[in-house]
């Protein structure tokens, strides 16, 4: 009998090797394994699906074009002191009444958009 399997470790020993072969054919290291946990924790808290996960790598690949932030700071200000949504600020002259808009329900408002 192994020393593992006499103090009861073998199980945790196996795991560990198999998590050790499924980071090297993924071509992760222990901290980038880390990261993306936290990341799924941070996308659970906030009540986002793993089916949306896509979503929310090309939103924020979106993001981080230049001008982005500035523009939906803006556009939510816009918003906000006028009581307008992105259609009607987008397109102006369009009389579009916000219950003739139909958003996902994942989005938020100001980025609608980047979300589609």
């Amino acid at each position: 009998m192994t020393a593992a399997k006499y103090h009861g470790l073998y199980d945790e020993i196996d795991s560990l090797r198999s998590l050790s072969v499924e980071l090297a054919k993924a071509d992760l290291t222990v901290e980038e394994a880390k990261r993306g946990v936290e990341m799924v924790r941070v996308l659970n808290r906030a009540g986002v699906m793993p089916d949306h996960y896509a979503q929310i790598g090309r939103l924020a690949r979106y993001m981080d074009k230049p001008g982005f932030v500035e523009a939906a700071v803006e556009l939510a200000r816009v918003e906000a002191k006028g009581g307008m949504v992105y259609e009607e600020v987008a397109v102006p002259g369009r009389n579009v009444s916000p219950k003739q808009i139909n958003y996902p329900a994942a989005s938020g408002r100001g980025i609608r958009r980047a979300l589609v």
